[in-house]
């Protein structure tokens, strides 16, 4: 099993988690890069064979860091979402119920592939 590893960066704590995520323990944010989320659907739907279940797996990952530390803002880093054409109503719905568990507050700095959507 990978381990986290724990930075001190100008006296503040940093972890580097395994599973992808940065958390910073004393403001409680988790920081995660790259997401696409609807990425594998949008490829599927392009002929390209790749699981579905990625997405879900993903998510997993994600619910299961956010349980792991005490969350107040996630913020992602770039490409959220892959394409807009890749938030289908199977993605939104999943997408919701995800963030009805976790309300922390998130937070978006623009990624290349967010330029395709037109949320703010």
């Amino acid at each position: 099993m990978d381990k986290n590893v724990s930075v001190n960066i100008k006296d503040e704590e940093f972890i580097f988690d395994c599973r992808r995520t940065i958390y910073w323990p004393r403001q409680k944010v988790l920081l995660a890069a790259d997401l696409h989320w609807g990425k594998t659907q949008f490829l599927r739907n392009h002929g390209v064979a790749i699981a579905d279940d990625i997405f879900d797996a993903d998510l997993s990952r994600l619910a299961h860091v956010m349980d792991d530390y005490e969350v107040s803002s996630f913020i992602v880093l770039g490409d959220l979402v892959h394409h807009e054409k890749a938030l289908s109503s199977v993605i939104i719905n999943k997408v919701t119920n995800f963030r009805e568990q976790f309300p922390c507050e998130l937070m978006l700095v623009k990624g290349n592939h967010d330029r395709y959507t037109h949320h703010t």
